[in-house]
C-alpha cells in the first residue's frame, strides 16, 4: 500500500493534480495508530476503499476536492463481531499554508460516512453473542 503523504504544495506548482489511491486494512490501522483515546467502536478492521483526489492550485489559493468509495469493516453494535459497511462521500477543502494532509482528508471523510449505527442484517449476528445478550435481557427484566 502507498502511504499518502503531506503534498507539499509549493513542489507541485500552478495547475491541476489528480491522485488516486486504493486504501486497504493497512492505510487505516497507520492512520488509527497516531489517535489518542481511539474508540474501538470506530476501529476500521478491514478495507477496500478507492479514494481520488484533484488539487487545483493557483497563485491566490489550492483546493482540493476529494472522494471515496468503498468498503470497511467495523464492529457491529449488537453482537461486536465486524460487519462490512459502504462508505461513500466526497468533499472539498481549502489549503491552508504550503502543504496539505490529503491522508487525514480521506481518512476522517471515510470515518464521517460511516453510518452512525452499524449491525448486521437480523440473523447474521454471532450467534454464541447474541445468545449471551439475550440472556442477558432476560435476567434483567
Amino acid at each position: 500500500m502507498k502511504k499518502i503523504e503531506k503534498l507539499d504544495l509549493r513542489v507541485l506548482g500552478n495547475g491541476t493534480h489528480r491522485f488516486d489511491y486504493e486504501l486497504d486494512t493497512e492505510f487505516f490501522g497507520e492512520m488509527q495508530k497516531e489517535i489518542e483515546n481511539l474508540d474501538e467502536s470506530q476501529r476500521i478492521s478491514a478495507a477496500k476503499v478507492k479514494a481520488s483526489a484533484v488539487v487545483n492550485i493557483t497563485e491566490q489559493f489550492a483546493t482540493a476536492t476529494y472522494s471515496v468509495e468503498g468498503f470497511v469493516s467495523v464492529p457491529c453494535d449488537r453482537c461486536l463481531a465486524p460487519t462490512e459497511v459502504k462508505v461513500k462521500a466526497q468533499d472539498e477543502e481549502t489549503a491552508e499554508g504550503d502543504t496539505l494532509d490529503l491522508g487525514w482528508l480521506i481518512y476522517e471523510q471515510v470515518m464521517l460516512s460511516i453510518p452512525m449505527t452499524h449491525m448486521h442484517q437480523d440473523g447474521d449476528c454471532n450467534p454464541e453473542m447474541m445468545e449471551k445478550l439475550n440472556k442477558l435481557l432476560r435476567d434483567n427484566n
